[in-house]
């Protein structure tokens, strides 16, 4: 199994990008709200299980500062589902996966390896998520051996 860090690039800041789903319009594509400040504690004993379990290596204890709140965990839990499903033959490729939209979730570093490229009044609509070659290799050789169709 391989396994892949996701500290990578240099250090930006020490901050989130956003926090909480700000627009709800669109159900399967909700808009973050943008949000330049530190983690807060999730705070929400059903959020945290949520997080354990999709997570893990972010469920610190309660207290853990986090990008994400009930809400974007709920919603990242609910949309990784067909990513499962494709990915569910090679567990590490489905681990490297999550670990990538973990950290895009709930990283309270996002400013690090994240660039909101277009926020629009308080939403975020779309982001840059800076990886380097070495990780995207790595990412991708995890899934090639697996049968995933990559």
């Amino acid at each position: 199994v391989l396994f892949i860090l996701l500290f990578y690039l240099t250090c930006v800041s020490a901050d989130c990008i956003w926090y909480g789903i700000g627009d709800h319009k669109d159900p399967v594509h909700p808009h973050y709200t943008f949000y330049e400040g530190r983690g807060r504690p999730l705070n929400d004993a059903d959020a945290y299980q949520v997080l354990s379990k999709m997570c893990p290596t972010y469920a610190l204890g309660p207290d853990t500062p986090l990008c994400c709140d009930k809400e974007q965990l709920n919603f990242f839990h609910e949309s990784a589902k067909p990513a499962y499903e494709l990915f569910r033959r090679c567990p590490s490729c489905w681990a490297n996966f999550r670990m990538l939209l973990c950290a895009m979730t709930c990283d309270p570093n996002q400013a690090e390896f994240l660039t909101p490229t277009m926020v629009v009044g308080k939403l975020v609509f779309s982001v840059q998520y800076n990886l380097t070659k070495s990780f995207a290799d790595s990412f991708f050789n995890s899934c090639k051996v697996g049968n995933v169709g990559l």
